[in-house]
């Protein structure tokens, strides 16, 4: 990485690269050697070792009244060699009331002792995304700081971010898709001596967006909010 200080302390700059080798990943997967033993079908694995790597920006300017900062962060990651069974795909009702082990060639089974073929149900991820690891993520704050008086201030700053879309599992699939996300947020703060007065606003375009996914629960970003702070510092 790289730091800096520039314009007699106006503007600081941090840039930095990554790269991480992610090694035994866990993750819950349909397991059709253990669904044998478990009645389930699911294991907790350790995946094969995936990639993580990217670059990280931040930038912040003071120019007299005037604030700017901002921040970008490029990520590119790659999940080793995996091919194996998102639940989902099953036919409906599959595993209900038991799971059944993966038909083997050359054995014969019983009524009470059932097979199935899960090949054709089969997910090859190697390569895709991890899950939540948005490729380009990024804000811009912009503040601009006025005298009220003799010893107050007052700081109106706007803020927006960026997240691009993201997966919340390993499977790429529609129902997992977490979309790209765009937040405006605001502030005005009130600073006189120890106390601090703010108003502010949160998700003002209060954009619907989904934060994660967990089985049939779907958890959903914050909506529009509003609200007042003070605070002494002692």
């Amino acid at each position: 990485g790289w730091k800096a200080s520039l314009l007699g302390g106006h503007f600081q700059s941090q840039i930095g690269g990554y790269y991480i080798n992610y090694q035994n990943m866990q993750f819950q997967l349909y397991d059709t050697e253990a669904s044998n033993d478990t009645g389930t079908g699911t294991a907790i694995e350790n995946l094969a070792p995936s990639t993580i790597e990217g670059i990280e920006i931040s930038e912040q300017a003071k120019l007299g009244h005037l604030g700017l900062a901002i921040g970008f962060n490029y990520n590119h990651s790659a999940l080793g060699s995996i091919k194996t069974l998102p639940s989902y795909a099953l036919p409906p009702g599959f595993g209900s009331p038991l799971s059944h082990p993966q038909c083997l060639s050359g054995r014969t089974y019983s009524a009470d002792d059932i097979c199935f073929d899960y090949a054709p149900y089969l997910d090859n991820v190697t390569g895709e995304q991890l899950p939540d690891a948005p490729t380009i993520s990024g804000s811009v704050a912009v503040d601009y700081s006025v005298t009220v008086g003799t010893s107050a201030a007052l700081d109106p700053r706007v803020m927006y971010s960026h997240t691009d879309k993201q997966y919340s599992t390993i499977f790429e699939s529609p129902y997992n898709l977490l979309q790209a996300r765009d937040i405006w947020n605001a502030n005005i703060d009130l600073v006189a001596g120890a106390w601090t007065l703010q108003l502010y606003g949160t998700n003002l375009s209060n954009q619907v967006y989904i934060v994660g996914v967990d089985g049939d629960r779907t958890y959903y970003g914050a909506p529009r909010q509003y609200g007042f702070m003070a605070r002494r510092d002692v």
